[in-house]
This record gives structure tokens, sequence and C-alpha cells, in this order.
């Protein structure tokens, strides 16, 4: 349940289908799933609760993308597969098996020809009429005494952009790393070198305009080559609950959600430019939050299922 805290809140409504959210370029596509491998695809405009489409997928499922056309969806596990289906009919078109476990989110290009997927330590591109994976770039290459390892790899939609974090050393020196998102343009530079990397940067955030991440006492603001322009103070009643490991800028800047599931399990809606509380939540196992329709409405994934409201 939910309790209401500051400005009041439309009826706020449940979705099958949580964990990882993916989010259409429009903002009018939605889709997450279940512990049961189920994708949930709902169109936004509608203002439906119902899915538009419901597809039983693959095992271990991670994450999921919709193709820019609406006919086809992606599914990636964890154990290296991605499976494409159709859409309409739920078929199951190909699946392919990769040689890395893991990894992070998938894009369709914008023709919706190919799958962008950003793996752990390769980003690959799977063409869907030949079904050919193609290894865009180099692989990471060992120094002496140790492996780099990539903490976080994410697509910034705005800037078209490639955001890389990797660990350099044993040490917790690091390197953060940009590349363009053109599927012929894809090579890393280094943007910033970390001496200390901070546990939480892996959970950057790419809004519209700026880039967000916790500086382990203050929220850091950053343009889109990742330089520090800016720092936000926590709100008072949240500066004892440090560590702050989890929280949510909104894509147009406008609300940060603060997850304190780790000290009292509740979490904290505010705007972001006056810091003032909007809601208070107490949604168990938080997975992901955004905001579409210019940041007017929230949803909020979790392992049950989806909350979505109008702020």
């Amino acid at each position: 349940m939910d309790k209401l805290s500051g400005a009041k809140m439309g009826k706020i409504k449940k979705l099958r289908g949580g964990n990882k959210l993916f989010v259409s370029g429009d903002g009018n596509i939605l889709a997450g799933f279940s512990g049961q491998n189920i994708a949930y695809v709902y169109h936004l405009a509608s203002n439906s609760s119902e899915p538009v489409f419901k597809i039983r997928t693959i095992r271990h499922l991670q994450c999921v993308a919709v193709s820019p056309d609406r006919t086809l969806l992606a599914a990636k596990s964890t154990t290296g597969e991605i499976a494409v289906f159709l859409l309409e009919s739920g078929e199951e078109l190909f699946r392919v098996k990769t040689k890395e476990m893991d990894g992070y989110e998938m894009y369709f290009t914008e023709d919706s020809r190919s799958l962008l997927d950003l793996g752990c330590s390769r980003i690959k591109l799977i063409d869907i009429e030949s079904r050919q994976v193609t290894y865009l770039d180099d692989e990471i290459k060992p120094v002496v005494g140790y492996y780099p390892r990539v903490w976080r790899i994410g697509l910034d939609r705005y800037s078209k952009q490639i955001y890389r974090l990797i660990e350099t050393d044993n040490k917790y020196s690091g390197e953060l790393q940009i590349s363009s998102s053109d599927p012929d343009r894809i090579s890393f530079r280094v943007a910033r070198d970390l001496s200390l990397l901070p546990l939480s940067l892996k959970c950057f955030f790419l809004c519209k305009e700026r880039n967000f991440y916790w500086n382990g006492t203050q929220i850091a603001v950053t343009d889109k080559q990742f330089n520090d322009i800016g720092k936000i103070d926590l709100p008072a009643e949240l500066v004892d609950a440090k560590p702050l490991l989890d929280f949510y800028v909104s894509p147009c800047e406008k609300y940060i959600l603060f997850d304190l599931k780790r000290v009292s399990g509740l979490s904290y809606l505010y705007e972001l430019e006056t810091m003032k509380m909007v809601h208070k939540f107490e949604y168990p196992y938080i997975c992901d939050f955004t905001m579409v329709k210019d940041d007017t409405v929230f949803v909020i994934s979790t392992w049950q299922g989806s909350f979505i409201g109008e702020v």
C-alpha cells in the first residue's frame, strides 16, 4: 500500500509486469515482465491498465525491448540468450546464444531492422533478417594482474551516446567512457578518470538535458560529456538515511525518487528543483522507476507488478 504525503494525487493503478522497465522513445509504449517470464506491453495513450500484448518469452528473463514499428519484442536472459518475437501473434522468430552471461539493456535501431545489445564486455548488433550477430567494439584487454570489468553501461537516447563505467584495477580506480551509439561508429574514449570509484556511480541517470549520479554525499549533476556542473543536497529528512544507494531522476528532470528499502522499506518522490516531498510509497522490492508524458505520470516497477499514476 502507499501513503499520501504532500500534494494530492490521482488514482494509482496496478499493472501486470514489473522488474526492469522498457519505455519507447516516444514515451507511448511501456513494457515489463513477470517472474513467470511473461512480457506485458501497454499503450500509455489509451490510459488502460490492460496490456495490448502478453507474450511468454524465455527462461531467466532479464530485460525486454519493443521495436519502434511496434511489430517485434526482444527478450534477453541472464544466461546470454536473446529471443525475438512477433508482437501480434507472440510467435518466436528466432533466438541466439551469445558468449556473455548477463549484461544490460537492448534497443532496436530506429528502422526496427537490428537490435543493439549492451553486454557486460562487448556491444553486439543482431540483424533481424539474417540473424547475424556482429560485435561492434574491441574486446576489453586485461592489464597486468587484473581484468577490467564493466560496472555499468547505458544508452542515452537524448545525446545518442553510450556511457560505460569500467573498473580498471583492484584498487577501485576506474574510467567513465563515452562512445557514439551509431553502430558504425562505436569507439570509446575516456571522459573521466576516477581514482576512487563511488559504488553508486553505476546508478547514473541519463536525462534529457543533464546526467545525475550519487557522489557519496550529494546528487552530482553533469553535462552530457559527464563533466560536473552542479550538486544537489539531500532533503533534510533523508540526510540520516545515508549511505543512499538507490535513487531515480525523471527523464525531464522534474522529479526524483529516493528508495530507502535498505533502511525503512519506504520510497519518497520529491520535486527536483525545490526538494518538496510529493508522495511517500510503501511498495516493497522496487526494481525500477520512470516518468512519462512530460513527467506528469510516474511508473514504479516492483517484483509483483508496476504502479502507475498521475502526479
